[in-house]
């Protein structure tokens, strides 16, 4: 089973030219495989944004989101890493990344 397309919303085509912004949320089924032949992790939420207007105003494409039963929360693996909500751009990862770690000033 594939996620669905814009146009098999209820109302097919009409909301398709409508709509401003379309995001599907997709759960893959317990033991579908994905392209590569790899099955999707029981937990796994797949958000598609397939339609974004005005342009500019967004970018189509996919988020992979799992969902931590446990604490009741949506997490993201980034690096390898497990980040919730908001922990990865708290990280020394992404401030190493972006170069906004601090550094000791420079002897005048």
């Amino acid at each position: 089973m594939l996620p669905p397309t814009r146009k098999q919303y209820a109302g097919g085509q009409a909301w398709a030219r409508k709509g401003e912004s379309m995001v599907a949320i997709w759960r893959p089924p317990h033991g579908q495989k994905d392209a590569d032949g790899i099955p999707f992790e029981d937990n796994e939420c797949h958000i598609i944004v397939q339609k974004s207007k005005p342009k500019g105003t967004g970018q189509l494409g996919l988020g992979i989101l799992y969902f931590d039963y446990k604490r009741s929360a949506y997490f993201e693996y980034v690096a390898g890493s497990k980040y919730y909500a908001g922990e990865y751009y708290e990280s020394q990862e992404y401030k190493t990344i972006k170069g906004l770690e601090l550094k000791d000033n420079e002897p005048f």
